[in-house]
């Protein structure tokens, strides 16, 4: 059912014969979201943050807001999402979702400058003071708030502005695949050749793609076994030689320090390479190729990742090819052990070879393609981990995932030199780069999803200089959340002053979704067709 976003026009004023009930400059109308609609709760409240824990030995802030009857703590978990236009928060509570009006801007922009206080305090567990700020955010504190630093680039210029043609439609389904029964989906690998791959337990299920971007079940299973017969359990798989074969990386114990590689047309794991430096066994956590088109390429050189790594490997051995089902150690081309730490947790290169590094303390670190020793940029974290990292092909845009929200990053700048348009990942921006801009989910959506956290945002899938990206998606639950990327960028511009986006497309699915995904344009032209994948093995095709 379509869910209303408006809120409904303020009470009637009072008639001249009744006395007008006061209208607090702190105050608003709260209203509440009930089957599909908002009414109003209370034609008058003033919010108000409480810490619970003021004054006690241990100083832990303990923020509570109070909004007349409805009382909660202070956390990500609320799911507020503001606009300084309508001055109007959205907010999920234990018993429900709420929203305020606040009569004057002063008092919305009071009770902002508070609130991001307490869940400051709430997040990082100390106080709000200048200096603890300083210590999360260095000097990019006004940046964490959501201030555009003067003279900070939003470059629109490589596309014309949403027309009637960028219409929020729905993406219509047209076919499911249900695979035969096995273990949990854990990825979905698309191919911009002849195949796509569904990665689950211990097999890979084939799918044929065909043009105008759908699927087709190739009802093809390989099994995926080492070179002692026993079952790898990948959790990810990276493409390479020109799609002819897949890399996989499984954490269980005894393979995490490893790398796999299946043959997809002898369909069998054909190498395995230990991950080691100076003889010391270094467990990966995630790995991608050089760029964004190496899967369709014969490089053979990929990245690796763990915690306090950033690795370049290189299958190609000193001695040759490695035999078939060898266990060789993989050559190490370029990289740097990083600082204790550092928590690095995902990645993602840009079409040029650039690299985007995601952590658990949600910094994210910007490498060029000559470099890996330093990060050319450094955006402090806004306190969630991010999970998962994607970037467009010409690296103008980075899209972080939390479990609460996808935090958008426009890298543009000036070079101080020559003041010509450049990124983040060429030279140092952090003072002057855009404010983040946050892709949320509505309050009533958040609790429809039960408090599913967003997972592995991602823009479509472009591999051609001079191409755009449109959309970008993540899984929430059953849910696939798409975002329209060229109505967000121009909602959300500097003079837009709109810093959070909460208009999207959702497809619903009846168990949880495992991936969702773009197919490449060779299939589908200038259209975009999203692929869904649930953990138990359906696989849908849906198209705009």
């Amino acid at each position: 059912a379509k869910q209303s976003v408006e809120l409904p026009p303020e009470p009637a004023a009072a008639t001249s014969s009744e006395a007008a009930p006061p209208r607090p400059t702190n105050g608003g109308t709260l209203f509440k979201h009930q089957d599909g609609k908002w009414g109003v709760l209370t034609s008058a409240v003033i919010p108000e943050l409480t810490d619970d824990n003021e004054g006690r030995k241990d100083d832990q802030p303990k923020w509570i807001l109070d909004v007349g009857d409805v009382t909660f703590p202070v956390s990500e978990k609320c799911n507020l999402v503001s606009n300084a236009a309508s001055r109007r928060i959205d907010f999920l509570a234990p018993n429900g979702v709420y929203a305020i009006r606040f009569f004057s801007q002063p008092g919305y922009d009071a009770f902002m400058a508070e609130y991001k206080d307490a869940l400051f305090e709430a997040v990082y567990g100390m106080r709000a003071s200048d200096a603890n700020k300083v210590k999360q955010f260095g000097q990019m504190g006004a940046w964490a708030n959501g201030v555009d630093p003067a003279g900070a680039v939003w470059d629109l210029t490589d596309e014309p502005p949403p027309g009637a043609d960028d219409a929020m439609k729905d993406f219509n389904q047209e076919e499911q695949h249900a695979t035969e029964e096995g273990e949990d989906v854990m990825d979905m690998k698309m191919g911009a050749m002849d195949n796509s791959f569904l990665i689950r337990g211990n097999a890979v299920d084939v799918f044929r793609n065909r043009e105008g971007g759908a699927l087709s079940d190739a009802k093809q299973r390989v099994k995926l076994m080492d070179n002692a017969n026993s079952y790898i359990t990948p959790t990810k798989g990276l493409l390479a030689n020109q799609e002819s074969s897949m890399l996989l990386l499984s954490p269980n114990q005894g393979r995490r320090e490893k790398i796999y590689q299946m043959d997809l047309e002898s369909e069998r794991v054909v190498s395995e390479w230990g991950c080691k430096l100076n003889d010391v066994d270094i467990p990966m956590l995630d790995m991608c190729g050089d760029n964004k088109r190496s899967q369709m390429t014969d490089d053979k050189t990929f990245l690796g990742l763990d915690s306090n790594r950033l690795i370049r490997w290189d299958r190609r051995m000193a001695e040759g090819v490695a035999q078939v089902l060898a266990s060789p150690t993989l050559g190490r081309v370029e990289g740097r052990d990083y600082a204790r730490g550092t928590n690095f947790s995902c990645m993602a290169t840009t079409g040029d070879g650039c690299i985007a590094v995601g952590s658990m303390d949600g910094k994210i670190r910007l490498y060029s393609d000559k470099s890996m020793n330093q990060a050319k940029t450094s955006f402090p974290g806004l306190g969630s981990p991010i999970t998962s990292i994607d970037v467009t092909y010409d690296g103008k845009w980075i899209l972080a995932t939390t479990a609460t929200c996808l935090v958008l990053l426009h890298t543009c700048v000036r070079d101080a030199r020559n003041q010509e348009l450049t990124t983040g990942f060429r030279t140092k921006a952090g003072s002057t780069i855009a404010a983040p801009r946050l892709l949320k989910l509505k309050p009533e959506d958040a609790a429809r999803a039960k408090g599913a956290p967003l997972l592995k945002g991602k823009f479509t899938w472009v591999t051609e200089d001079g191409k755009q990206e449109r959309w970008i998606v993540a899984s929430c639950g059953n849910y696939s959340i798409l975002f329209n990327f060229r109505r967000v960028k121009a909602a959300t511009a500097p003079d837009a002053k709109l810093l959070e986006f909460t208009e999207y497309n959702h497809v619903q699915k009846d168990s949880q979704i495992a991936e969702s995904t773009f197919v490449h344009e060779r299939f589908t032209g200038n259209d975009t067709h999203l692929v869904i994948a649930t953990t138990k093995g359906d696989v849908f095709c849906a198209g705009r």
